[in-house]
């Protein structure tokens, strides 16, 4: 079975992976620029261009400079370009000299023998003053090749000796990964979490209930957005804006927008949930139409933070209607949304908190952590209604919350029970493992009482 080395250093691989992220980084080899002057060097859109420095970022490998309104990329690690370019008569510095190769790929003091042909072998060793060998032909034409072209060759070269050496120890950070976003304060301890049925009155009941966190929908009726006069009802209590990013419902004010320009974006119907359909939330058109204008929204209004649902879609989605696509690459393309998402927030309000709901299991997704201050989790001890949570799944979810707690999250437990046996059970159940809980009717109609 593969070791989490093993998995880290195919991530790693993965992020550079993509003929336009190596463009983007040999164009970044000159230093620092903006994505205008990176579009106009490499012959693509712009949308194209950000996305990918976006998950070069996420990844630990590009970083950011902003000054005004713009902003400057550059290269984090130099390094990187070892891996690219290795043993390149015109690129100096090979393989055997860079810590960043050595570090990363686990290979001091071993040795792996790669067969590349009938009659080629490729030796790595390492360690203090290691080397690369190279015997034999390597089976293509000499010169030629564009220099992100030897970086693709030379990255192939590398993953099969990965696959000859035995990773041991577990994965370590990212090179260069950002810090952990700042988390919530340590002093939440109660949650109220209503969707729907607010008073004309507004939010005053609910701040009457002083809890200590609170989660309300974006808007007070599905279409009009809560104001900063609104909020202020809470007292100053941390109010998350609940929104879905991989999903849409009819009665949202950019439903007609999406049935209007961009009516493909809509994929098949969320079961139980009738007029909501899961989305293409990778495309770009769903971005600009809706999730950015909803994050607007929430940071103006002065949230403190947002609470992402639907982030589960990429296991919902009629893989039939989106050709091409894997559960596996559906997965990949929701951390990023999460981490385009902290990153767009964060930049304007460093202390705003992300917040997903459900799929815990993406944890183990390389960008997933960092973009995220908490997580939400419904139906952790009982399903709705009353029914005790003790299956595999359920025992699967809570060890990955205390996996994302022990990394500094705030975990928020959201169970659907009435009888007053279950409900103290459910607080009790949540409380013993740190987390922050919450029972109340799947509805989410009401005010219910607070966790003790």
């Amino acid at each position: 079975m593969p070791s989490p080395l093993h998995r880290y250093k195919a991530e790693f691989f993965k992020a550079l992976a993509h003929p336009l992220r190596l463009a983007i980084l040999d164009a970044l080899r000159e230093g620092e620029k903006t994505v205008t002057v990176l579009q106009k060097e490499l012959g693509v859109e712009q949308p194209a261009v950000s996305r990918q420095l976006a998950f070069l970022r996420q990844q630990g490998l590009v970083a950011v400079r902003r000054e005004g309104a713009l902003a400057y990329y550059r290269t984090k690690d130099p390094e990187v370009y070892a891996f690219l370019y290795p043993l390149s008569p015109t690129e100096p510095g090979a393989v055997r000299d860079s810590p960043l190769f050595h570090d990363h790929l686990n290979l001091r003091g071993t040795s792996a023998c790669v067969r590349v042909g009938p009659h080629e072998t490729n030796t790595l060793r390492s360690g203090t003053g290691g080397s690369i060998e190279q015997m034999g032909r390597w089976g293509f034409p000499q010169g030629g090749f564009r220099r992100w072209g030897r970086g693709v060759f030379w990255l192939t070269l590398l993953l099969l000796a990965l696959a000859a050496c035995r990773g041991t120890g577990e994965a370590p950070e990212p090179p260069g990964s950002p810090p952990p976003a700042p988390g919530p304060a340590p002093s939440v301890r109660t949650l109220i979490y209503q969707l729907t049925g607010y008073p004309a009155s507004g939010l005053t009941a609910l701040g009457a209930a002083a809890a200590g966190l609170y989660v309300i929908d974006l808007t007070k009726d599905g279409a009009t957005p809560w104001s900063g006069d609104d909020l202020a009802a809470l007292e100053g209590k941390p109010v998350l804006a609940y929104m879905e990013i991989g999903g849409m419902e009819n009665y949202r004010p950019e439903y007609s927008v999406v049935q209007k320009d961009a009516p493909d974006l809509l994929l098949n119907s969320v079961p139980g949930w009738s007029g909501e359909w899961y989305a293409k939330y990778w495309d770009e058109r769903w971005w600009n139409l809706v999730v950015r204008p909803r994050l607007d929204k929430a940071l103006a209004a002065g949230f403190k933070g947002i609470y992402l649902d639907l982030v589960d879609a990429y296991e919902g989605i009629n893989l039939n209607l989106v050709p091409g696509e894997t559960r596996d690459s559906l997965a990949v393309k929701m951390v990023a949304l999460l981490g385009r998402i902290s990153q767009y927030v964060k930049a304007k309000r460093p202390d705003f908190w992300v917040f997903p709901q459900n799929a815990p299991e993406l944890r183990m997704r390389p960008g997933y952590l960092p973009a995220i201050d908490g997580i939400g989790l419904e139906e952790l001890f009982f399903y709705a209604t009353d029914k005790p949570c003790t299956d595999s799944g359920c025992q699967e979810r809570l060890a990955h919350a205390r996996a994302i707690r022990d990394a500094g999250k705030l975990v928020l437990t959201v169970d659907y029970a009435t009888r007053p046996e279950n409900v103290r059970a459910a607080c009790e159940k949540s409380r013993a493992e740190r987390f922050v809980p919450y029972v109340t009717v799947v509805d989410l109609d009401r005010i219910s009482p607070l966790c003790p």
